[in-house]
């Protein structure tokens, strides 16, 4: 991307990460970084260098052309940004979003929300909601989240085994698989991944 100040041509810029957000965070390290008095070679050098942090657009692995990609994403605006990160790294390829939704409290406070940001999931798989410390569950499932979402190629399934059984007989090499959750919804990916690499190598 191209970083302008005073609409004078700073220089180029890259980063490893993809996603919108992603360049306004750098944008934002940027100025910090000129405010301090370091010039834009060191901080060009710096960003070239950021391949992100731990569960956030974090690349697990890629197996048989089908690649997993994890993210702590459990707000409807993380959501939204995440999925559309991926469309972007991945144009022309088809996105599971593969999410846990986290307590029931979240999801009754964002449930519209929530139910609005998997436009850009190609197909979408919502486990059952990882409850945490909640014991009441205020009315909310799951299986309410999907009937409210009205995506064509939306399920629910509850487990982390059974939904991965069910991408196991549907993915395809070249298809992506981005897990969505703060509790332990990223196991999906993981199977996904060892069952693909035993196929592999039987």
């Amino acid at each position: 991307f191209v970083v302008i100040k005073n609409a004078d041509l700073v220089g180029l810029a890259r980063l490893r990460v993809p996603g919108e957000h992603n360049v306004r965070n750098a944008l934002v390290a940027i100025a910090v970084a000129t405010h301090i008095g370091l010039d834009f070679k060191t901080i060009h050098a710096a960003l070239s260098e950021f391949g992100g942090v731990g569960r956030r657009f974090q690349e697990i692995g890629t197996v048989g052309g089908v690649t997993v990609i994890d993210d702590y994403a459990h707000h409807p605006t993380e959501i939204k940004v995440t999925l559309a990160a991926a469309q972007q790294r991945y144009p022309g390829r088809t996105i599971w979003a593969v999410w846990q939704p986290h307590t029931y409290s979240r999801v009754k406070l964002y449930f519209d929300r929530f139910v609005q940001a998997f436009g850009d999931a190609d197909k979408a798989i919502v486990l059952d909601i990882f409850r945490s410390r909640e014991r009441d569950t205020l009315g909310m499932s799951s299986a309410k989240i999907v009937a409210a979402m009205q995506h064509p190629y939306a399920r629910h399934i509850g487990n982390n085994t059974d939904a991965a059984a069910y991408i196991l007989d549907r993915v395809r090499p070249d298809d992506v698989i981005l897990t969505l959750s703060a509790g332990d919804g990223n196991q999906v990916g993981q199977i996904v991944l060892k069952e693909l690499e035993e196929r592999i190598h039987a």
